[in-house]
């Protein structure tokens, strides 16, 4: 696949709670030794058409689901990044061909103080 091929968008993105289901029962590794043959699965079953739901999932899923849709999203090509820590914690997102963005999660590990 040319590098042109690769970052071409895909017409059919991913529903995100496909995207959710696909995570839940293939997280990412914490071997090192397995997060090789997780990333073809990752590029082989889901595919670049997982990034906007991926991106959803960073402003809408728990904590662990965001925690898995940035590596997932890291191993589709984005650039994903914490900024800040929690309750204030943003995603600075960074999708092939795009500016960066913001994402504030709706959901954080530990709640803000009223």
């Amino acid at each position: 696949m040319s590098t042109a091929e690769q970052w071409a968008p895909q017409h059919d993105p991913m529903h995100v709670e496909d995207v959710a289901d696909f995570l839940a029962a293939c997280p990412p590794p914490v071997h090192t030794s397995d997060v090789e043959a997780w990333r073809h699965r990752v590029e082989a079953e889901l595919g670049r058409g997982a990034l906007p739901g991926l991106v959803e999932l960073l402003e809408i899923g728990s904590p662990a689901e965001q925690d898995a849709a940035m590596a997932t999203a890291r191993a589709l090509g984005a650039e994903v990044w914490a900024v800040g820590a929690e309750p204030d914690l943003e995603w600075q997102v960074t999708l092939p061909g795009e500016p960066p963005r913001m994402i504030r999660p709706r959901r954080h590990a530990r709640p803000r103080q009223l």
